[in-house]
């Protein structure tokens, strides 16, 4: 399962890198104490094998705890895409049926807004508790739990739920849902409705470490992570296939070419998977930018092949492999 791909690399590269989300990073040792501490916050929430956790996080750390500290507990996550429209919110949360939703403060208060809607719907989207992350601890109504030397914090947003810091069980699971639904994802089908979609642990770790054996992957390379997590692609190549390697990613929680490029040369990326139209900033960049992106190795273009010219410019530009999927 997945969180037995994760012990596995916590445990042989603790002091290693893993992340990089703006100013932050974290080891995998630091990381493995967030997601216990974080599946401890789940396990007082009540959640069961089988329930849903609606995760609306863009690509950044709170995520990736998130994540990781759900899946150990038999919960599935569903990644939202992060919405401007509140009805489009409100209409995904009805397709996951979440048991808990956890966001971060920006999406506060359109989450707030639209949970507390009452509804005749099958799923009564206010009865579903709201959980925040935030710095420096967590609070809820009923108290303040704490990850051991950390600067993190999860706020219970409208319900009273109580909050049981346990004692360390994640070992105790590893195996027990192999078999079992680990993430659905949003998306629409053939007639435009919004739809879930389905993956289990052992397809994507499959995924994951297949993606990493055909790319190469060591625990020398640096992922971009900007390809959303709440696609499948996104998940198992900016997040999954780094951990089956033992690699660090970048997180950037939304594509922004400054931003791309900027991690690009400074982070010494190795591996960049984005849309096709991710890469055009590549090309772009001033001169003394394209220089210092040496690093880079492999673009993988997902949805959609690079056109021949495209493929051409990266080589010659950067001396890059270029996969599509």
């Amino acid at each position: 399962m997945i969180s037995q791909l994760f012990n596995n690399a916590a445990h042989k590269h603790s002091e290693r890198i893993v992340l990089v989300d703006g100013d932050r990073q974290m080891t995998y040792f630091e990381l493995q104490v967030y997601v216990e501490w974080c599946a401890r916050y789940f396990q007082g929430l009540g959640i069961q094998p089988g329930h849903r956790v609606a995760l609306y996080i863009p690509n950044q750390h709170e995520f990736v705890i998130s994540l990781l500290g759900l899946l150990p507990l038999g919960g599935v996550a569903v990644p939202l895409p992060l919405y401007d429209n509140p009805e489009d919110l409100r209409a995904a949360l009805l397709v996951a049926k979440a048991h808990a939703v956890i966001t971060i403060p920006p999406y506060r208060e359109m989450l707030a807004s639209v949970l507390a809607q009452q509804n005749k719907a099958e799923w009564p989207l206010h009865k579903i508790p709201l959980a925040v992350f935030e710095e420096d601890n967590i609070a809820t109504a009923k108290g303040t739990l704490s990850p051991p030397e950390t600067k993190l914090k999860i706020v219970a947003a409208n319900n009273d739920e109580n909050n049981h810091p346990g004692i360390g069980f994640l070992s105790s699971l590893v195996g027990r849902f192999d078999e079992h639904t680990a993430v659905m994802f949003l998306q629409k089908d053939e007639a435009g409705a919004l739809a879930g979609t389905t993956l289990t642990h052992r397809a994507l770790v499959a995924a994951a470490e297949n993606f990493a054996r055909a790319s190469q992957m060591t625990g020398a390379d640096c992922i971009l992570a900007v390809l959303p997590f709440s696609q499948p692609q996104g998940l198992i190549k900016g997040l999954l296939a780094v951990i089956a390697s033992g690699a660090k990613f970048i997180l950037l929680p939304y594509f922004d070419e400054t931003d791309v490029v900027e991690a690009l040369s400074s982070e010494h990326v190795t591996v960049y998977p984005g849309a096709p139209d991710m890469f055009d900033c590549l090309l772009e960049a001033p001169a003394d930018k394209r220089r210092v992106m040496s690093a880079l190795r492999l673009c993988v273009a997902e949805g959609a092949s690079l056109s021949p010219e495209m493929n051409q410019n990266l080589q010659r530009e950067f001396g890059v492999a270029v996969q599509s999927s």
